[in-house]
This record gives C-alpha cells, sequence and structure tokens, in this order.
C-alpha cells in the first residue's frame, strides 16, 4: 500500500470511527430530552457533550457518585430523606407496564410511580426534565413528595390497593410505599 493509500485508508476510518461516536451522542441527547437542532450539535461536538454531561449529571472528577446517598436518614420534621437533592431529572418514561410513568436522575436512580397517583396540584412533569432536585422525602405512611429547584413538585399519596411509588438506587438502595401505608426500605448492596 503506497503512503497516499494509507492516508486516505486512516482519515476514512477515522471518519467512520467520529461517525460512529457523533451518532451515539445525538442518540442519547434526544434521550435525554434534548430537541433534534441540539441533539445534532452534541453529535458533532461529541466530546464537548460528554465533559457538560459529566459534570451535569453530579460526577465530580474523580468522583462515582456526586451527591451523597443518605436514604435512611430521618429530617427532624420525620420524613425520610431519599438521596436525590443535587440530582437533576434526566428522563421521563411511559414504558413500564405496572407504572404510570418513571423518573429517571442524574446519577441512575428511579422514581417509579404508580397509574393515577400523582396527587393533585402536582407540576406537569415534562416541564421538570433537566431540573434539578431540591428535596425527596416520603413519610412512614408511604406518601412521597420531589421538589425541584425551579418550584416544582410532585407528590403522590399511598395507595390503599398496590404500590403506589418505588424508588430504586443505583447504589441497590430500595424504597416503596406498601398498599395501605406505610414503606419497605432496602440498604444499598
Amino acid at each position: 500500500m503506497s503512503g497516499v493509500g494509507a492516508i486516505i485508508l486512516g482519515v476514512g476510518v477515522g471518519i467512520a470511527a467520529w461517525s460512529v461516536f457523533a451518532g451515539l451522542t445525538c442518540v442519547g441527547a434526544r434521550r435525554r430530552g434534548a430537541r433534534w437542532p441540539m441533539a445534532v450539535l452534541s453529535g458533532a461536538l461529541f466530546l464537548a457533550a460528554w465533559v457538560v454531561w459529566y459534570i451535569r449529571d453530579e460526577h465530580p472528577f474523580g468522583a462515582a457518585g456526586g451527591v451523597e446517598d443518605r436514604p435512611d436518614s430521618i429530617p427532624r420534621d420525620g420524613s425520610i430523606d431519599l438521596g436525590l437533592a443535587g440530582r437533576r431529572l434526566v428522563r421521563v418514561e411511559r414504558v413500564e407496564a405496572d407504572a404510570d410513568l418513571t423518573l429517571e436522575f442524574s446519577g441512575g436512580d428511579r422514581v417509579a410511580i404508580g397509574p393515577g397517583n400523582i396527587a393533585p396540584g402536582s407540576a406537569p412533569v415534562p416541564g421538570l426534565i433537566g431540573e434539578r432536585c431540591a428535596a425527596a422525602t416520603c413519610t412512614e405512611e408511604g406518601s412521597l413528595e420531589i421538589r425541584f429547584t425551579n418550584d416544582g413538585r410532585i407528590r403522590v399519596s399511598h395507595d390503599d390497593d398496590v404500590e403506589a411509588w418505588e424508588l430504586s438506587g443505583a447504589d441497590g438502595r430500595r424504597v416503596i410505599s406498601l398498599p395501605g401505608g406505610g414503606v419497605a426500605r432496602w440498604s444499598p448492596r
């Protein structure tokens, strides 16, 4: 192979690799709620997009989790802190068969809310994507409240017949609102 052929092959491989990473980053940006123009720009500048996502997802350089998880701490008002404070709501899904919707936060924590359990007066959930959680607490009776820094709130009351909501932490912790009231908690792995 001549020197020119090797250069052309090298440039072709580089463009193919860049295209793969750009395409995957574009898909990732769409899953995070970006509109098409911003998703395409994120794909074109994928290295910059990765750095921004890394910082926004609460991963300070070298740290694994960002925000300290405190699922078992109990604030003065008797509510249970779920350890979501400071994390951003990155995605909302309506695909699980037994959940009305699933909220995914930076760091991988997920909150599944059962069908029809969001209390009246809660903020429209899609409008909260990208917002940072100010506090997420539940009561021993099984009610849930997630407050955001833009003053948006999601409230879920316990359900007499089914599990109204469930927190699944990326670290293995789980908190579930039990039918009829109360919560069950599992510590991190």
